[in-house]
């Protein structure tokens, strides 16, 4: 099935880098100089290198899930954005990969979490009943605005750091 081209498909291909330079620079930080940034008042997750590390893992294999649905779209190729969003929705998150994190964590991150998992698991629905990029474009807006919280609300710290900045 064809999808219907137009500017949603043209504002997501320029949102994407933005959003892949903003996950870069995430990984490549130095958290505990970013830590100690004044003004700075997300809240702090204070975590173990592994932790962190499943952290980030995990944001990254979303964000490749919505580089590979993005392209799907443009490509006009509804199998494999159904292929993309649904193993994105199957993968398990930070809590299930890594025990501990299970009681690092907050509720609200659980819960945008899960949001997040089903919304990558509705665009798997809607792109197997073939979807128009109309019908997929608002899921992925409620999916990316999950995480947008998320990275507006939490940072992560060392968890060795003896007080909040």
């Amino acid at each position: 099935m064809r999808l219907k081209s137009g500017w949603p498909l043209l504002a997501i291909g320029l949102w994407l880098p933005t959003l892949a330079l903003s996950a870069w620079r995430i990984a490549h930080t130095d958290r505990s100089t970013h830590a100690s940034i004044p003004g700075d008042d997300r809240e702090a997750i204070r975590v173990s290198p592994e932790e962190r590390s499943t952290i980030l893992g995990t944001m990254n294999e979303n964000l490749l899930a919505l580089h590979r649905i993005l392209k799907a779209l443009a490509d006009d190729d509804l199998a494999a954005v159904a292929k993309a969003a649904d193993s994105a929705a199957r993968a398990p998150g930070p809590g299930a990969r890594l025990q501990s994190l299970r009681e690092v964590l907050p509720d609200p991150w659980r819960r945008s979490g899960k949001i997040v998992h089903k919304e990558f698991a509705r665009v798997a629905r809607l792109a197997e009943r073939g979807a128009t990029s109309s019908d997929l474009i608002p899921r992925m807006s409620r999916l990316t605005r999950a995480c947008v919280d998320c990275h507006n609300t939490y940072r992560l710290v060392p968890a060795d750091r003896r007080r909040d900045p």
